[in-house]
């Protein structure tokens, strides 16, 4: 089978887990046509098309373009889209004061999370601060520590709830 009949009989199949991968986001089906452009390019498709693996390998490519930062699909596409133009806002005074009011009620919460965070021990405070201000992920930590995933994901989540117990939540108006 040549990828051009594969692609016409399995294409609504590939649009709905694109939809499924991208949570129905209007780039679904840009998501789509990209990961059938990376197959389109590998020099043994006939035989990913002919080993029965192909619809595995575009899920495959879809998931690591859709949830991946550094992905070529995320720079071209969603990068431009997560980014907010606050320039155009602030020429309402309104919004600009709702801006304003959201930006000291974060800094208060940050400046709290800071003081909380000094009340834990040092294992506590030091993998969570990795976590939040390095951005590093829970997987990266393991490794570079040599921690347990388990143990630091625990660890974690411990630190979150006893912040979340300690300080009350942003509320927006």
């Amino acid at each position: 089978m040549n990828i051009t009949d594969w692609t016409n009989q399995n294409y609504n199949k590939l649009l709905q887990a694109a939809k499924n991968i991208s949570y129905n986001d209007e780039l679904s089906e840009e998501l789509l046509h990209y990961s059938l452009e990376q197959l389109l390019i590998k020099p043994n498709i006939l035989e990913i098309v002919n080993s029965g693996g192909c619809e595995f390998y575009i899920i495959r490519i879809m998931l690591s373009q859709w949830r991946s930062t550094t992905s070529p699909f995320y720079k071209i596409y969603r990068k431009n889209l997560c980014q907010i133009d606050l320039d155009s806002y602030l020429e309402r005074n309104d919004v600009a004061d709702e801006i304003a009011q959201s930006t000291e009620q974060i800094e208060l919460t940050a400046n709290e999370i800071q003081l909380e965070l000094r009340n834990l021990g040092w294992y506590d405070q030091t993998l969570f601060k990795l976590y939040c201000e390095d951005g590093k992920t829970i997987s990266s930590l393991a490794r570079e520590t040599s921690i347990p995933r388990t143990s630091i994901s625990l660890t974690i989540n411990r630190v979150k709830r006893h912040i979340r117990s300690k300080i009350k939540p942003i509320t927006y108006e």
